[in-house]
């Protein structure tokens, strides 16, 4: 920027000297600045330009993360009903970061405290007739 200040002093300091009247250099001055502001306007648009590309972009990226959370958290929530088997509970498992069946007495747990007792119970008493045998 400062180069084309000084382009412009040698190309419109003859023309002040040259003795024309005061309204004359200064429009010829004003058509020098102009010609700067022609030959600098481009740079400018450009560096605009990039700048718009920039902010689109993050909305593109914002816009993808948030669909891929909310595909995600539907696929999670509908993948174990799809899932053949008993793939659906080791997924629950693993969602809760608890092995098989203790995933499942915590799931049982949440509705019917009681009946997750008696289970417990059951698996007790169970292991202990078997121990036995």
């Amino acid at each position: 920027m400062a180069h084309s200040a000084q382009r412009a002093g040698t190309l419109c300091g003859p023309l002040e000297r040259g003795g024309e009247g005061p309204v004359r250099t200064a429009a010829q001055q004003l058509e020098c600045q102009a010609g700067d502001l022609e030959r600098i306007g481009p740079q400018l648009a450009e560096v605009t330009k990039s700048a718009y590309i920039w902010k689109d972009q993050d909305f593109r990226m914002w816009l993808a993360g948030g669909i891929g959370f909310i595909a995600g958290a539907f696929l999670l929530a509908l993948l174990p009903r799809v899932l053949p088997f008993s793939a659906d509970s080791r997924v629950a498992a693993l969602i809760m970061g608890r092995d098989r069946i203790n995933a499942a007495y915590a799931m049982i747990d949440s509705v019917d405290p009681i009946g997750v007792k008696k289970l417990q119970w059951g698996a007790g008493f169970y292991e202990a007739v078997a121990a036995r045998q």
